[in-house]
């Protein structure tokens, strides 16, 4: 089967990039995504899902599904491995350099951290944005290198697995959500489109709800200092 043509040139030029370049492309970002603060502006799950799709639909000795769940799997411990080093080298000091700019990306980092324990390490794979803080703050707090890499190790595993499979399944029943989304109509879709348009715009309130919350805080922190 040969990969869909959408029509939007930078979809199509991203598809026939990865078509070419699966592992290294699959590589890079996997190991990106769990990088202290770089990780926060990669698009690391939504590369590692269009290569699960493209690995369908290519021939095996281009793009093979084993190989490919090899080379994310290396890349998804070593970045998350990078980033360990790095907290436990650098220190809380390291994490309250980035000021104002990344904190509450930190704190919630940190409150994930406290209520799972060492299981965070697994469970923030599943958790964009704040992941690779997780993995830094696995450093910082000195957690035991062994005890780190066998969960990163583990959580890795599943989070390869999951995404990848994700994209495969689409990939492979690719004709047949197309007609499913022909069957339902256009009413169905715009409908889809507003349920999700809502969606965005509630978790746009309640952080920006947060936010004032949080200056608020702080603002009557420094005035009780004050006095």
């Amino acid at each position: 089967m040969e990969l869909p043509v959408t029509g939007i040139h930078l979809v199509d030029f991203a598809f026939g990039l990865l078509a070419e370049h699966a592992y290294l492309i699959a590589f890079a970002f996997a190991v990106l995504e769990n990088v202290f603060i770089i990780g926060t502006f990669s698009f690391g799950e939504t590369t590692l899902l269009a290569a699960g799709f493209v690995a369908s639909l290519s021939p095996a000795d281009r793009v093979s599904p084993l190989p490919l769940f090899g080379v994310v799997f290396v890349g998804e411990v070593l970045g998350s491995v990078l980033s360990y080093v790095v907290g436990l080298h650098g220190g809380r000091p390291l994490l309250h350099r980035f000021g104002p700019t990344l904190a509450r990306r930190i704190a919630d980092a940190e409150g994930y951290f406290v209520r799972r324990g060492s299981l965070t390490v697994v469970l923030a794979r599943f958790a964009p944005g704040i992941k690779n803080f997780v993995f830094t703050i696995a450093g910082v707090s000195r957690m035991r290198p062994a005890v780190f890499v066998a969960y990163a190790v583990a959580g890795a595993a599943v989070y390869s697995a999951v995404v990848l499979s994700l994209g495969y399944f689409f990939g492979s029943n690719f004709n047949l959500l197309l007609k499913a989304v022909h069957g339902v109509g256009y009413g169905a879709i715009a409908l889809l489109i507003a349920l999700t348009g809502w969606i965005a715009f509630n978790r746009w309130e309640t952080k920006r709800r947060r936010e004032r919350d949080e200056a608020a805080r702080l603002a009557t922190e420094e005035s009780d200092g004050c006095e």
